[in-house]
C-alpha cells in the first residue's frame, strides 16, 4: 500500500482525479467498500488505484516502489478500464 496521500486540508474541490491505494483483497465482499465502488462513477471521473511497496521503514528515506497501476475512465460508457505492471 502506498503510505503518501494528500491530507484532507491538501484536497480541493477542483481536482479532477485521486490517487487511491488498493485495498486489501478481504475488503471485496465488505459491503460498505462495495457500496463506495457503487457511488464512485458518481464522485470522480478518472481514477487511479496504485499498488506499492515500501523497502525501508514507513517514515524512512526510502522510496515507494510502483508495482502496478489499474486506471478507471468513467466519462464513456460502458467505463473503460486498464492495468499497467512496472518491473
Amino acid at each position: 500500500m502506498l503510505a503518501a496521500l494528500p491530507d484532507v486540508g491538501d484536497l480541493r474541490p477542483d481536482m479532477s482525479h485521486s490517487s487511491i491505494c488498493e485495498v486489501p483483497s478481504e475488503w471485496h465482499g465488505n459491503r460498505v467498500h462495495a457500496a463506495a465502488v457503487a457511488i464512485a462513477p458518481r464522485h470522480y471521473s478518472v481514477v487511479r488505484l496504485h499498488r506499492g511497496i515500501i523497502r525501508g521503514a514507513l517514515l524512512g528515506r526510502d522510496h515507494v516502489v510502483i508495482q502496478r497501476t489499474r486506471y478507471f475512465d468513467f466519462g464513456q460508457q460502458p467505463a473503460w478500464h486498464g492495468l499497467r505492471q512496472f518491473g
